[in-house]
């Protein structure tokens, strides 16, 4: 199982302080060991919201030299794909084929109207662009889609058009977001993994888990699940872990208001028995346990992990949890992976 560490697009006080804050995270992500450091796309927020995960992320490519690099995830509907396409590909070049793309459909109103895309327009975007993207960038459905349409049906996204540079990475893995059944059945036609998880309870998970497998595996893709999870790894720092729930508390009533989610508990409800359910939050065995206890339920290809949303802990407290994650969580847990092995989860 690999990890993954996921920025979120919003940094308290934003301004200059805000790509410091970013690579900090980035370079100890890869000092802990994680596999993958990705950042989410949200628009009109309060702080100052990183906008252009791409752009940002193409600036931490040079700052690191292991961990794979992508938006977690693109609002697909926001973009003309073939833009999309070369961003991807310049972040793939710049990174030396470090590149991977999660692409969504988004469900704030505040990133979509401002860019005059209506609820109702999210679907169709989404579909043309997706095609488009596989096509081009990642891993076409082996036998078609009868949804895709002809690449050389006059289309002018498609019809003689190539993407430029050419990625270093062949193909450009293409992650989508997606929590109903029809469009988990979307995202494993055309996508190489689907990311779940945030608030969705586990039972949740393993139902979607068994609509994602059978319909990708119906499709000729070998099913890879990325899952997130809110995460803090308690017992460092009492003022971080006690500025974290709080960040947290706020995130999760956030998302209650919010045109999306519906799995977050109601405002001014949310405490640690609430976040329970969705969030791990405790110390090293803890974070082990629950960990190993989503991976014996759901197939995971890799664990992501969010420490912030915004508010919370201040820059120094992330990065150290970080880097105890790394070294509290994710090596006892590659070394009990190990065959033979004899370390305890707990």
């Amino acid at each position: 199982m690999r990890f993954g560490y996921l920025a979120f697009a919003e940094v308290a006080g934003g301004g200059r302080g805000t790509f410091r804050a970013l690579a900090d995270e980035a370079r100890a992500a890869e000092r802990a060991g994680f596999d993958i450091y990705a950042m989410t796309e949200h628009h009109q927020g309060q702080q100052g919201e990183i906008s252009s995960p791409l752009a940002w992320l193409t600036a931490l490519a040079a700052v690191t030299e292991r961990i794979e690099l992508g938006p977690c995830v693109a609002l697909l509907p926001l973009y003309h794909p073939l833009r999309l396409a070369e961003e991807t590909a310049i972040l793939d070049v710049v990174s030396d084929g470090r590149a991977f793309l999660g692409v969504g459909m988004g469900y704030q109103r505040r990133d979509l109207e401002p860019f005059g895309v209506a609820p109702g327009q999210r679907v169709p975007a989404f579909e043309r662009s997706l095609g488009f993207l596989a096509r081009q960038l990642g891993t076409p459905q082996p036998d078609g889609d009868p949804q895709d349409g002809d690449p050389q049906d006059g289309d002018p996204r498609d019809r003689g058009v190539r993407v430029t540079p050419t990625p270093v990475r062949q193909p450009v893995p293409i992650w989508g977001g997606a929590t109903k059944r029809v469009a988990i059945e979307r995202v494993a036609r055309r996508c190489d993994g689907w990311i779940c998880g945030g608030t969705t309870p586990l039972d949740k998970l393993e139902r979607g888990t068994d609509i994602y497998v059978r319909a990708a595996t119906a499709a000729g893709r070998e099913p890879r699940i990325m899952l997130l999870r809110d995460v803090w790894l308690t017992g460092g720092n009492a003022p971080a872990d006690a500025a974290y729930i709080a960040d947290l508390r706020r995130h999760f009533e956030h998302l209650h208001r919010a045109d999306g989610p519906r799995d977050a508990p109601p405002a001014g409800t949310i405490g640690a028995d609430a976040l329970a359910g969705t969030a791990i939050v405790g110390d090293a065995a803890h974070c082990r346990a629950v960990i190993a206890g989503h991976a014996a339920r759901v197939p995971i290809d890799t664990f992501l992990v969010r420490m912030r949303t915004g508010y919370g802990p201040p820059a120094d407290a992330v990065v150290d949890a970080i880097l105890r994650f790394g070294d509290e969580v994710i090596g006892p847990l590659r070394q009990a992976a190990e065959p033979g092995s004899r370390v305890s989860h707990g």
